[in-house]
Protein backbone atom coordinates (compact mmCIF):
# COMPACT_ATOMS: atom_id res chain seq x y z
CA UNK A 1 0.00 0.00 0.00
CA UNK A 2 0.90 3.23 -1.04
CA UNK A 3 1.71 5.72 1.62
CA UNK A 4 1.55 9.59 1.37
CA UNK A 5 3.99 11.76 3.51
CA UNK A 6 2.66 14.99 5.25
CA UNK A 7 4.13 16.92 3.09
CA UNK A 8 2.87 15.17 0.32
CA UNK A 9 -0.48 15.10 1.81
CA UNK A 10 0.02 19.14 1.22
CA UNK A 11 1.50 19.00 -1.76
CA UNK A 12 -1.88 17.18 -3.20
CA UNK A 13 -4.03 20.05 -1.55
CA UNK A 14 -2.10 22.69 -3.64
CA UNK A 15 -2.41 20.48 -6.68
CA UNK A 16 -6.02 20.67 -5.57
CA UNK A 17 -6.04 24.63 -5.48
CA UNK A 18 -3.81 24.73 -8.87
CA UNK A 19 -6.29 22.74 -10.68
CA UNK A 20 -9.60 24.35 -9.73
CA UNK A 21 -7.66 27.39 -10.77
CA UNK A 22 -6.93 26.17 -14.34
CA UNK A 23 -10.83 25.21 -14.37
CA UNK A 24 -12.25 28.30 -13.53
CA UNK A 25 -9.26 30.22 -15.78
CA UNK A 26 -10.36 27.86 -18.37
CA UNK A 27 -13.95 28.34 -17.56
CA UNK A 28 -13.50 32.17 -18.00
CA UNK A 29 -12.62 32.01 -21.81
CA UNK A 30 -16.22 30.82 -22.42
CA UNK A 31 -17.74 33.00 -24.62
CA UNK A 32 -21.75 32.07 -24.13
CA UNK A 33 -21.11 32.98 -20.27
CA UNK A 34 -22.48 36.06 -18.63
CA UNK A 35 -21.95 38.69 -16.41
CA UNK A 36 -23.40 37.13 -13.50
CA UNK A 37 -21.60 33.67 -14.15
CA UNK A 38 -18.45 35.46 -14.99
CA UNK A 39 -18.24 36.97 -11.85
CA UNK A 40 -18.96 33.87 -9.53
CA UNK A 41 -16.32 32.30 -11.47
CA UNK A 42 -13.91 34.76 -11.04
CA UNK A 43 -14.18 34.82 -7.68
CA UNK A 44 -13.73 30.96 -7.38
CA UNK A 45 -10.50 31.57 -9.42
CA UNK A 46 -9.25 34.11 -6.95
CA UNK A 47 -9.86 32.03 -4.01
CA UNK A 48 -7.79 29.27 -5.57
CA UNK A 49 -5.15 31.01 -6.13
CA UNK A 50 -5.40 32.49 -2.31
CA UNK A 51 -5.70 28.79 -0.72
CA UNK A 52 -2.44 27.73 -2.57
CA UNK A 53 -0.80 30.48 -1.38
CA UNK A 54 -1.90 29.53 2.33
CA UNK A 55 -0.64 25.89 2.01
CA UNK A 56 2.35 26.61 0.35
CA UNK A 57 3.10 28.48 3.60
CA UNK A 58 1.81 25.75 5.87
CA UNK A 59 3.53 22.84 4.11
CA UNK A 60 7.15 22.55 5.64
CA UNK A 61 5.90 23.36 9.63
CA UNK A 62 6.78 21.04 11.53
CA UNK A 63 3.75 19.79 12.93
CA UNK A 64 2.69 18.92 9.50
CA UNK A 65 5.63 16.91 9.05
CA UNK A 66 5.05 15.39 12.55
CA UNK A 67 1.71 14.31 11.58
CA UNK A 68 3.69 10.85 10.28
CA UNK A 69 4.65 9.59 13.37
CA UNK A 70 1.11 8.62 14.21
CA UNK A 71 0.26 5.46 14.39
CA UNK A 72 -2.78 5.20 12.13
CA UNK A 73 -0.87 7.37 9.75
CA UNK A 74 -0.82 4.16 6.64
CA UNK A 75 -4.53 4.13 6.74
CA UNK A 76 -5.09 8.06 7.04
CA UNK A 77 -2.73 8.21 3.68
CA UNK A 78 -4.38 5.67 2.09
CA UNK A 79 -7.90 7.41 2.79
CA UNK A 80 -6.50 10.55 2.02
CA UNK A 81 -4.91 8.52 -1.59
CA UNK A 82 -8.36 7.41 -2.43
CA UNK A 83 -10.05 10.90 -2.29
CA UNK A 84 -7.68 12.53 -4.18
CA UNK A 85 -7.37 9.66 -7.03
CA UNK A 86 -11.59 9.72 -6.91
CA UNK A 87 -11.53 13.43 -7.45
CA UNK A 88 -12.91 15.33 -10.61
CA UNK A 89 -9.57 17.27 -10.88
CA UNK A 90 -6.45 15.03 -9.83
CA UNK A 91 -4.46 17.62 -12.18
CA UNK A 92 -4.56 20.97 -13.96
CA UNK A 93 -4.57 19.29 -17.15
CA UNK A 94 -8.05 17.55 -16.33
CA UNK A 95 -9.52 20.14 -14.69
CA UNK A 96 -8.99 22.50 -18.48
CA UNK A 97 -10.14 19.55 -20.29
CA UNK A 98 -13.36 19.18 -18.16
CA UNK A 99 -14.13 23.37 -18.47
CA UNK A 100 -13.63 22.12 -22.47
CA UNK A 101 -15.79 20.06 -22.54
CA UNK A 102 -18.60 20.98 -20.83
CA UNK A 103 -21.49 21.59 -23.00
CA UNK A 104 -23.38 23.90 -21.42
CA UNK A 105 -23.24 26.78 -18.56
CA UNK A 106 -25.13 24.04 -16.11
CA UNK A 107 -22.23 21.40 -16.90
CA UNK A 108 -19.85 23.36 -16.54
CA UNK A 109 -21.38 24.84 -12.96
CA UNK A 110 -22.25 21.28 -11.71
CA UNK A 111 -18.49 19.83 -12.12
CA UNK A 112 -17.30 22.98 -10.16
CA UNK A 113 -19.47 22.37 -7.22
CA UNK A 114 -18.32 18.60 -7.61
CA UNK A 115 -15.28 19.93 -7.23
CA UNK A 116 -15.12 22.09 -4.22
CA UNK A 117 -17.49 19.14 -2.64
CA UNK A 118 -14.37 16.93 -3.06
CA UNK A 119 -12.11 19.88 -1.82
CA UNK A 120 -14.32 20.16 1.10
CA UNK A 121 -13.43 16.28 1.99
CA UNK A 122 -10.27 16.14 1.24
CA UNK A 123 -9.34 19.39 3.59
CA UNK A 124 -11.90 18.33 6.57
CA UNK A 125 -9.62 15.25 6.62
CA UNK A 126 -6.35 16.76 7.01
CA UNK A 127 -8.08 19.04 9.51
CA UNK A 128 -8.59 16.21 12.13
CA UNK A 129 -5.32 15.32 11.82
CA UNK A 130 -3.71 18.34 13.10
CA UNK A 131 -2.73 19.54 16.06
CA UNK A 132 -1.24 22.80 15.43
CA UNK A 133 -3.85 25.26 16.65
CA UNK A 134 -2.37 27.48 14.01
CA UNK A 135 -2.68 25.51 10.95
CA UNK A 136 -5.93 23.37 12.14
CA UNK A 137 -7.37 27.80 12.42
CA UNK A 138 -5.69 28.61 8.52
CA UNK A 139 -7.39 25.11 7.95
CA UNK A 140 -10.86 25.70 9.50
CA UNK A 141 -11.21 28.61 7.50
CA UNK A 142 -10.26 27.04 4.53
CA UNK A 143 -13.10 24.76 4.77
CA UNK A 144 -15.37 27.37 5.79
CA UNK A 145 -14.62 29.29 2.64
CA UNK A 146 -15.00 25.75 0.38
CA UNK A 147 -18.33 25.38 2.61
CA UNK A 148 -19.59 28.97 1.09
CA UNK A 149 -18.19 28.55 -2.66
CA UNK A 150 -20.63 25.19 -2.16
CA UNK A 151 -23.56 27.44 -0.99
CA UNK A 152 -22.95 29.94 -3.56
CA UNK A 153 -22.51 27.53 -6.64
CA UNK A 154 -25.60 25.55 -5.76
CA UNK A 155 -27.69 28.77 -4.82
CA UNK A 156 -26.39 30.03 -8.31
CA UNK A 157 -27.34 26.47 -10.57
CA UNK A 158 -30.52 26.34 -8.36
CA UNK A 159 -31.36 30.02 -9.42
CA UNK A 160 -30.36 29.85 -13.69
CA UNK A 161 -32.22 26.16 -14.09
CA UNK A 162 -34.27 27.11 -16.82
Amino acid sequence: MDVYSANEIIELAVLIEESGYEYYKQALKRKELDLETKNLLEFLCDQEKKHKDLFLKMRDKEDIIDLESSNSWEEVSSFLKTIVNCKLFSNPDMAIIKAKESNTKKELLQHALQFEKDTLLYYHSICRLVSDEHIKDIMEKIIVEEMSHIVKLALFIDKNRN
